[in-house]
C-alpha cells in the first residue's frame, strides 16, 4: 500500500480517536466526551506498567550487549 494513503489513513483513525475523546461544546452525541474519564484512568494504570517493560527490556539488551562484549573479548584473546 502507498505510504501516502498509510498516512492518510492514519491521519483519519486518530481525528476519530480525538473525537471519542474530547468533548465538543453544544454536542449530546452518545460518545461526545464521555471517553476522557476513562482514557485517563487508563493511563494512570497503563504507564507504571509499561515504565516497567521498558525497562526490563532495556536491561535485557544491555545485557545481551554486555555478554555479547564479553564473548568478543575472549575471541580476541584466543587469536
Amino acid at each position: 500500500m502507498n505510504a501516502l494513503i498509510k498516512s492518510i489513513i492514519g491521519v483519519i483513525i486518530a481525528i476519530i480517536g480525538l473525537w471519542f475523546l474530547v468533548p465538543i461544546p453544544g454536542y449530546e452525541g452518545m460518545f461526545a466526551g464521555v471517553a476522557l474519564n476513562a482514557f485517563i484512568t487508563l493511563l494512570i494504570g497503563a504507564i507504571p506498567v509499561f515504565l516497567l517493560l521498558f525497562g526490563l527490556l532495556m536491561a535485557w539488551i544491555e545485557y545481551d550487549e554486555w555478554k555479547l562484549e564479553k564473548e568478543e573479548k575472549q575471541s580476541k584473546k584466543k587469536k
